[in-house]
């Protein structure tokens, strides 16, 4: 086999380097939703938001025994804590947003402006993604996004449904 001919066969299985996406990771400022962060206490919770429409409770089991967890719901948010303070936050809708401005009904395209990511890393994961943190920690939260095709159209515009802000402890 002559090398010219290797060489165009392995150039129409390798994909273009313009293709490829550079990795991502989001900043660690990012990991706020709604002016709160994983670990603040409920007594952060209740200055920046003021009193919850509604308060759930729950007991959650664990190897060691277990704990309470409570739920406090906003209008578009849910905040729930245990005995380290918010363990997660989770916004339905577009009042909440991340310290970049993301908030629930943007575009796939207009997070990844905000975000400095590419749309094609993004919408890779869909309907959700789940970016990395720039220096990771063990104990560091995960933030995230949820998509859905709007309306039917041609083209389907993926919308911003939901964002999630969660501890995450890695075994």
């Amino acid at each position: 086999m002559n090398f010219g001919l290797v060489l165009v066969l392995l150039s129409l299985w390798a994909p273009p380097l313009a293709a490829q996406v550079a990795p991502y990771c989001l900043p660690r400022r990012e990991l706020r939703l709604a002016g709160l962060s994983i670990g603040d206490s409920p007594i952060a919770v209740r200055r920046r938001l003021g009193a919850p429409q509604s308060i759930d409770s729950s007991w959650v089991r664990e190897d060691t025994g277990g704990h309470r967890e409570y739920s406090y719901g906003y209008h578009g948010l849910e905040v729930v804590t245990g005995p380290h303070g918010i363990e997660s936050v989770y916004a339905h809708d577009s009042t909440s947003s991340t310290p970049a401005g993301i908030r629930v009904g943007q575009t796939l395209l207009e997070v990844a402006r905000r975000l400095r990511a590419s749309p094609e890393l993004i919408g890779r994961n869909r309907p959700t993604w789940t970016p990395a943190i720039c220096g990771k920690r063990r104990d560091q939260p995960t933030l995230s996004f949820s998509f859905s095709p709007g309306a039917p159209q041609a083209q389907p515009v993926m919308r911003l449904v939901r964002i999630d802000l969660e501890r995450h402890i890695e075994p």
